[in-house]
């Protein structure tokens, strides 16, 4: 019995190994059986269907119109023309064409060589052409039928091509890495040719391209696309641009503070004076650098002090410091303010009286009165004749109400005045009286008129009894 279980085992196993061997007509057999059973399975099972996917308008040889001196003038609204596609298959085909790669890629292609243009004819001009729908080229697995579209047309309206040249700009977008900052963009085009349609031409106002700095440590250097753009700054399309890409770089620049050091001084004031202090505003600075290594200081230019005599203040440019360093900065950063607060050794006191003090700039329809006598230090000069100095107080602008005003002196070659000094005003309104003042003097007028009057027609009668 166990012999005979092992012969049947053998003759099992060698059928098995001639089958697979021996017999390659089987295999085929059984192979085409397989794939037939499953077209059955597939259209019995899996019926086909019909989906509509929405199609973007394709334009094709454009060259033939811009070789005759045309172009498409509404491309814009073509951009937004949609062909409804209905596409029949199998559920599987119509899930693999529903997949965004492939639905993006439905076109309805437009052939630009079949317009036949008159050049008598006025422009721009529309024609009607046919819109020949198409499925990407890449699916092979499955079968598919486009079954109906439309529209069937669309309109393309073409106009003569015309051209001019405009101004180039470059823009940056984005922000650096932390601690950098881009500096303006560079190209060595200036301007492009830009060519579209006729009628579309004159809104062409520059061309733009654009640099992404974001995230950026390195200089930037790269070819960038120019787009047209008009005078609102909006976009145009359906214009050719020449160069149609320029070569931009963008220095990418290390921030730094630097430290702006205590200005220098040189010389020796008058020996009436004294220096006080120097002040100096900002004290440090953000600038940008090309160099890791940049200064973390900088020196203001030194201050001769043979050529001070009194308290002065100077605006010092630092543009050309910061250029010689390599450094870089805002402009509102590139002035110094320095003040140089000097006092006198020694002063003689002086009292203006207050009715020798000039009232001026005092406004229509009011007076002023000042009633304290005003001190005042002046050193450098010996004896001073009070009177000399023409003491004044300027009110333009001032109405009514209690004032310290600045008292200005005239003084001579050499003095020195200690500090500023106000004086103390009252401005009062003066009663507008001008009305009365008029119709008295009417009545005095009239009253003086008639007195004439008969004083005249009293000699006039008197003049005949006389020659009686």
């Amino acid at each position: 019995m166990k012999n005979n279980r092992h012969s049947v085992s053998r003759h099992l196993l060698r059928s098995i190994k001639n089958f697979f061997s021996e017999e390659p007509l089987w295999k085929l057999f059984s192979l085409a059986a397989a794939v037939f059973m499953w077209f059955i399975v597939m259209n019995i099972i899996n019926p086909t269907e019909v989906k509509t996917f929405q199609a973007n308008v394709a334009l094709e040889n454009m060259s033939s119109l811009t070789e005759q001196g045309y172009m498409v003038s509404n491309l814009e609204e073509i951009e937004k023309y949609s062909v409804s596609v209905k596409v029949e298959a199998t559920r599987p085909a119509l899930d693999e064409l529903s997949e965004s790669e492939n639905r993006n890629n439905i076109r309805a292609r437009i052939d630009l060589s079949k317009i036949e243009i008159n050049e008598n004819d006025e422009f721009p001009k529309r024609y009607s052409l046919v819109v020949t729908p198409s499925l990407p080229s890449n699916l092979y697995i499955y079968n598919y039928d486009i079954s109906s579209y439309y529209p069937t047309v669309c309109e393309v309206e073409i106009d003569r091509a015309a051209s001019k040249t405009v101004p180039a700009e470059i823009r940056t977008y984005g922000t650096p890495a932390s601690g950098y900052t881009a500096a303006e963009p560079v190209s060595d085009i200036k301007e492009a040719v830009v060519t579209g349609p006729q009628h579309k031409i004159f809104s062409a106002s520059k061309v733009v391209a654009t640099v992404d700095v974001t995230g950026e440590k390195q200089d930037i250097n790269e070819s960038c696309t120019l787009k047209v753009y008009d005078e609102d700054d909006t976009a145009l399309e359906g214009f050719i641009v020449d160069p149609g890409s320029i070569n931009v770089s963008v220095e990418i620049r290390k921030n730094h503070t630097v430290e702006i050091e205590e200005p220098r001084t040189v010389g020796n004031l008058p020996d009436y004076l004294e220096l006080l202090s120097v002040e100096w505003s900002p004290k440090s600075i953000n600038v940008t650098s090309g160099d890791e290594n940049a200064l973390e200081s900088i020196n203001l230019p030194v201050i001769d002090l043979t050529e001070i005599r009194e308290t002065t203040t100077r605006i010092i440019n630092i543009s050309d410091i910061l250029e010689n360093a390599g450094l870089e900065a805002e402009s509102s950063q590139k002035n110094v303010t320095v003040k140089i607060n000097v006092g006198l050794k020694s002063a003689e006191r002086y009292t203006i009286p207050a009715e020798t003090i000039r009232i001026t700039g005092l406004g229509a329809g009011l007076e002023a009165e000042i009633t304290d006598d005003v001190t005042v230090e002046i050193g450098g000069v010996e004896k001073l004749n009070v009177s000399s100095l023409a003491p004044r107080a300027d009110l333009s602008g001032l109405n009514e109400g209690e004032h310290s005003v600045t008292l200005d002196l005239a003084l001579p070659s050499g003095a020195v005045m200690s500090g500023e000094v106000s004086v103390p005003v009252s401005i009062t309104r003066v009663e507008n009286n001008s009305v009365v003042t008029e119709t008295e003097t009417e009545e005095t007028t009239t009253e003086e008129t008639e007195s004439i009057t008969v004083a005249t027609e009293s000699e006039s009668t008197a003049e005949p009894t006389e020659e009686q």
